[in-house]
C-alpha cells in the first residue's frame, strides 16, 4: 500500500506532466497559428507523454518515471 507521502508526490507528478503536455499542444498551436509546421515527435514530448501515461496507470513504476526523468535531464542539458 501506498504511503500518503508518496501519494502526494505521484499527484504532484501527474499535475506537473499534465501542465508540461499542454504546454507542448498549446506551443504547437501558436506554431500552427504563424504559419510553421509544430514538431510533434520530439524526444522530449515523448518522454513527458509517457511519463504522464505511467502516471495514470493505478500502480505506476516510480523507476520507470525516474528513469524518464534522468532521460529529460539529459536532453535538457544536451540542448543548452
Amino acid at each position: 500500500m501506498k504511503t500518503e507521502k508518496m501519494e502526494k508526490k505521484i499527484e504532484a507528478l501527474k499535475k506537473f506532466f499534465i501542465i508540461s503536455n499542454a504546454a507542448f499542444d498549446f506551443m504547437d498551436t501558436i506554431t500552427a497559428a504563424v504559419g510553421s509546421i509544430p514538431d510533434k515527435g520530439s524526444d522530449m514530448r515523448k518522454l513527458h507523454r509517457e511519463a504522464l501515461n505511467e502516471l495514470n496507470i493505478e500502480k505506476p513504476d516510480l523507476e520507470k518515471i525516474d528513469s524518464l526523468i534522468s532521460q529529460m535531464e539529459i536532453i535538457a542539458t544536451l540542448s543548452k
